[in-house]
């Protein structure tokens, strides 16, 4: 029986680390944009365009698992909010909430949160959620994401 092709050397750094991903006979295998084998910079975004709902279904169904597992496990409960927005934005907004409240320290929360209230028309919540963020990520060093949220909030208050 002869091994499945896959790059070797993948998991092990691959070419996020300057190391060139090989197949099974040497030749150079392209990377994607994570470093990893792929078809390039567009592939996920072709792959969630064209997902069926069957799989959209399993992404959340292992997101609920997930949480099912570990209701504390932020980077589950983000996701799930995330899935939620586009068809059930009340149920969303549970999960946003609770990561607003129960782990202010999860910084990409105010900006997703923020974005999505913003899309439901709730300008003062918002308004709240971004600037709380822009104070949270000036405490945490994160200067990238802290000017994020304050232009995302300056174009806000341009509109109010």
């Amino acid at each position: 029986m002869q091994p499945e092709s896959r790059a070797v050397g993948q998991f092990a750094g691959g070419a996020r680390h300057g190391v060139p991903l090989r197949d099974e006979r040497g030749e150079s295998v392209p990377a994607g944009p994570t470093g990893m084998p792929g078809k390039g910079k567009n592939q996920t975004e072709t792959e969630d365009k064209d997902m069926s709902p069957e799989a959209e279904k399993t992404r959340r169904e292992f997101l609920e698992e997930a949480l099912r597992q570990d209701p504390h496990n932020t980077f589950a409960r983000y996701g799930l909010a995330m899935e939620l927005a586009k068809s059930e934005p009340a149920a969303a907004w549970t999960h946003f909430e609770y990561l607003l409240l129960h782990h202010p320290e999860y910084s990409a929360t105010y900006s997703q949160a923020g974005m999505f209230l913003l899309k439901q028309g709730r300008l003062d919540e918002a308004r709240k959620v971004l600037a709380t963020g822009v104070e949270v990520t000036g405490h945490q060093g994160k200067q990238h994401a802290q000017a994020e949220l304050q232009a995302a909030l300056d174009d806000l208050d341009d509109r109010l």
